[in-house]
């Protein structure tokens, strides 16, 4: 492995400036390249026929009109994949890094996953399942044919939600997990968490309910697939947060050599995790075109993503805290419950999650029991910041209730415990090593921007006015570790640019800016003559893609490595031009020179004397790196809200985030994604949720009509601080700035509207805190209804 560059000894030019984004004028000038943008000559069109019922028994297929039908190629089943040996898709859902926590099936067993097949053959598993593909020449076409097909389907009873996954004689999903529970593993010191809690002179527990939401990119999800029959090789365009895992799953489903198939995913119209893994259509569009020797195209209504995009969240979790009566904790329990659908896509949420629970503080002993249920709904999967706002909400939640309930102040509580920077690097109580932060310096600091000593008079102002305010605060941190593996090839051309090819899959965080600039810094080239090159696998030969706030970490730390044999390469080159020997050639400020010469020359101007002169060597590097250490972004958010306590309205007046992402590259961006972060956790906290009819299982949400989502007339103008305690375990010190924006956001929104409605004592509310809810808690407090209870149950 090539020994990285050392930082501390350099200029660090570009970096942490707030460079303007190279790619929005690509971007706001409509000159994006997303999946839908993309055509071939000949092709046709996909449409999906879904299971109108979470569960059901596929029993017959008539597909007979459909095929007779005006302009069809094609219509295909699950029993049409089969007969072709399709596979079903290799997920690989349990995190499996070096300091992952290790997830097992109940009594230590292999964790059955639920096999997710192309097309289904004897049950569909969750209402919007593909069960039926129609391929025709026109869209029009193959709705109307689409509508044709006939399914004769046996409906049987239905699992909603991971209380009913649990509860005894309750259906079976799959037959192999009678049930329901894939995923049963404790953690942590059963014995001392038993004898702290023993010994404790306080015990505060809660049950809540982190609910259900789906990601809801700008970018429906759509795909384009070709098959040549003269190589034998499969074309795929698809947004992606990862086109080389892509590739090798597709390769797997197809039963073909990888480099069969040829994964295109260029400009990407939001992820958030939906698009982390392989749908269905992906697939399909590749072996349907295959057979028809036509190029397939596939791309989703918003209603169909809403039904069948990943989704993310759906937590319960029972968590106890054990305190002495100064208020010190002295151990926590958890028991964590993650729905994961009818299929396991994805456990991240669950491992994340689990490695964090017991927040930023410094808890002895902990004992936590992590499961994994199957119900009757859409797969979830990693959604930003995976697993870690439902943590973060249980501890914050739990530690106001103790302030309340015990008589502390929430502040006071919490200075307490916090882990303090000397505790660094501090091994919490389920294993999980962290490696800086200043804790509490960066509450002080969010409360301090927040002006939280000038609330009182505010509330008063408030108050006068027949509202409520309330003030809110969260701590959080955060792990950031995801796929190992990483290459990039870095070549400088005689045309003036540096190319630098990289297996991370931007979708939105800037990287053709912030990843130029750290090759800038390394190598003394202008930012502007940098060139990213990402998202075509015959060009990406490996990469583990965009996710976990991996990449810009990894993309650095490869920089840094690849930067020695770069400059050596160079010198080599500048050698011969200089009539020197390499080991006389020195890099210094940028130019390369030689005592014996006045000649010197920059990365650019080397490479094009280079081509001038004919000369042999390429200044061109590759480079691959394996980093399984995580890093652990922190920080502290605070909210006030106003309240309307005769409607119930909510409207965030203040909300002030400090985030700790170690090395920050690009301040502009790093905001940017703070921003983004905030309003996705906020928009849980107040109005997004995928509800399900509790008694059919049926999904509610279709539309932006019945999907609340936060706007840019429902949120304030952020107040964000950028920390940075650099990590240790790469040579920037970065540490990740993607997800910390979203991780506090649903507990601090909700302590807020609850400090609000206190004085009418209410104590306890459900997400989304939408007006109704509020106003019924409102209700609830003033007539003394049991409803105002800390219980909460999916169907709220």
């Amino acid at each position: 492995m090539n020994e990285a560059i050392d930082i501390t000894a350099m200029d660090l030019g570009a970096i942490g400036r707030p460079v303007r984004r190279k790619e929005d004028q690509r971007l706001l000038t409509g000159n994006g390249r997303f999946t839908d943008d993309f055509n071939m000559a000949g092709q046709a069109y996909g449409v999906m026929v879904r299971s109108p019922y979470p569960h059901a028994r596929i029993l017959e297929i008539h597909m007979e009109r459909a095929r007779c039908a005006s302009g069809v190629l094609g219509v295909f089943s699950g029993r049409d994949c089969l007969a072709d040996g399709l596979s079903p898709i290799p997920h690989s859902p349990v995190p499996s890094t070096r300091y992952d926590l290790k997830l097992t099936g109940p009594g230590g067993g292999t964790i059955f996953i639920g096999p997710q097949t192309l097309l289904p053959v004897e049950k569909a598993r969750h209402v919007g399942e593909a069960v039926v593909m129609v391929v025709a020449e026109t869209v029009p076409q193959a709705l109307d044919a689409g509508e044709a097909v006939e399914i004769e389907y046996q409906e049987m009873p239905g699992v909603a939600s991971s209380e009913s996954a649990l509860s005894p004689g309750t259906p079976a999903v799959w037959d192999e997990v009678r049930d329901n529970v894939l995923v049963d593993t404790a953690f942590g010191d059963i014995t001392a968490t038993d004898q702290a809690f023993a010994g404790a002179d306080h015990v505060v527990e809660m049950n809540l309910h982190i609910g259900r939401v789906t990601g809801v990119p700008l970018e429906p999800r759509a795909a384009l697939g070709h098959y040549d029959p003269v190589s034998g090789r499969y074309t795929l365009y698809a947004g992606s947060g990862g086109p080389v895992r892509q590739k090798i799953e597709l390769a797997a489903v197809l039963g073909v050599p990888p480099e069969r198939v040829r994964v295109l995913s260029y400009d990407v119209g939001g992820n958030f995790g939906v698009r982390n893994r392989v749908f269905v259509e992906f697939g399909l569009v590749l072996w349907a075109a295959r057979k028809l020797g036509r190029p397939v195209k596939y791309t989703a209504t918003r209603s169909e993503a809403f039904l069948s995009d990943f989704q993310g969240r759906d937590l319960i979790t029972k968590v106890a805290l054990a305190l002495r009566s100064d208020g010190r904790f002295l151990a926590l329990r958890a028991d964590n419950v993650s729905n994961v659908g009818g299929r396991c896509v994805s456990l991240s949420p669950l491992g994340k999650g689990s490695a964090l629970v017991t927040g930023n503080y410094d808890i002895p002993t902990a004992r936590l029991r992590s499961r994994a249920v199957f119900t009757n709904t859409m797969p979830t999967n990693a959604y930003r910041s995976s697993g870690r706002p439902e943590v973060t909400y249980a501890i914050e939640r739990l530690i106001d209730k103790a302030a309340r309930d015990l008589g502390f102040d929430r502040v006071v509580l919490r200075r307490k415990n916090l882990i303090g920077p000397r505790q660094m690097p501090y091994p919490n109580a389920v294993g999980a090593r962290y490696d800086s932060g200043t804790y509490e310096t960066n509450m002080d600091l969010a409360m301090r921007n927040a002006d939280w000593d000038g609330f009182a008079e505010r509330r008063r102002e408030v108050e006068a006015r027949g509202r409520l305010l309330g003030l809110g605060l969260a701590n959080y941190v955060e792990s950031s570790i995801g796929a190992p593996r990483e290459r990039t090839e870095i070549t400088v051309t005689p045309a003036g640019r540096v190319e630098v090819v990289i297996g991370t899959a931007p979708n939105g965080q800037g990287h053709e800016t912030s990843f130029a600039q750290v090759v800038s810094a390394l190598l003394s080239v202008p930012v502007e003559n940098i060139d990213l090159i990402t998202g075509d696998t015959d060009v990406v030969s490996l990469g583990g893609g965009s996710h976990s706030g991996r990449s810009m970490r990894h993309a650095a730390t490869l920089f840094a490595m690849a930067a020695p044999e770069l400059i050596g390469k160079g010198k080599a080159v500048a050698a011969q031009i200089l009539d020197a020997t390499a080991n006389e050639v020195a890099f210094a400020d940028g130019r390369f020179a030689a005592p014996r010469s006045n000649r010197s020359f920059d990365f650019l101007e080397l490479a094009q004397e280079a081509a001038r002169l004919g000369l042999e060597g390429e200044v061109a590097v590759v480079t691959d790196n394996e980093m399984h250490d995580p890093v652990f972004p922190n920080g502290c958010a605070v909210c006030e809200v106003e309240v309307d306590p005769e409607t119930g309205w909510v409207e965030i007046t203040r909300y002030t985030v400090v985030d700790d992402v170690g090395r920050c590259i690009n301040p502009m961006i790093v905001h940017g994604q703070t921003h983004g972060g905030a309003a996705q956790g906020i928009g849980q906290a107040m109005w997004e949720e995928c509800a399900l009819d509790p008694a059919s299982g049926q999904p509610l949400c279709g539309s932006f009509m019945d999907y609340g989502m936060p706007r840019s007339d429902n949120l304030p103008s952020f107040a964000t601080q950028i920390v940075e305690v650099l990590s240790p375990t790469n040579p920037f010190g970065i540490k990740a700035g993607g997800e910390g924006g979203c991780t506090p956001a649903l507990a601090v929104v909700v302590s807020a509207i609850l400090d609000a409605l206190a004085p009418l004592g209410v104590r306890d509310i459900t997400m989304p805190a939408t007006p109704s809810k509020v106003w019924q808690a409102i209700s609830d407090a003033r007539t003394g209804s049991a409803a105002n209870q800390p219980f909460h149950s999916p169907a709220n």
